[in-house]
């Protein structure tokens, strides 16, 4: 993976919101660079350094199981303050909905299924 971290990202086209929370939201875009769809996580910048969650993500890079960190960007909010853009690969479900899922289903996740997690 390499970071690009660049000022701008115009090649990004947003789909939908996908999540919200107290730090910052989530959302869907197709990035007409790469041809693909990602999501783009986008928190207020604290500070003149990359927050500790992109270094850690940086150092997990390698893990298989960690979703993967693709790009990073700032860009200024209507309020003009310094937002922090990291955009992962894109996954259509998370571990927690599957388990879910499969409880509402009243049955259990299949071993290849829980095999092909922990790898």
């Amino acid at each position: 993976m390499q970071v690009k971290t660049k000022s701008s990202y115009t090649d990004l086209e947003p789909t939908r919101i996908i999540g919200s929370g107290s730090f910052g939201f989530v959302f869907e875009a197709f990035d007409k660079e790469s041809q693909q769809t990602v999501a783009v996580k986008r928190t207020q910048k604290a500070g003149e350094f990359v927050s500790r969650e992109y270094e850690v993500l940086n150092k997990l890079k390698k893990c298989k199981n960690v979703v993967r960190m693709l790009d990073i960007y700032y860009s200024r909010g209507q309020d003009g303050k310094t937002a922090q853009n990291l955009v992962f690969e894109y996954c259509n479900r998370n571990l927690e909905e599957i388990i879910q899922e499969t409880k509402k289903q009243q049955t259990l996740i299949p071993i290849s299924d829980v095999k092909h997690y922990m790898k």
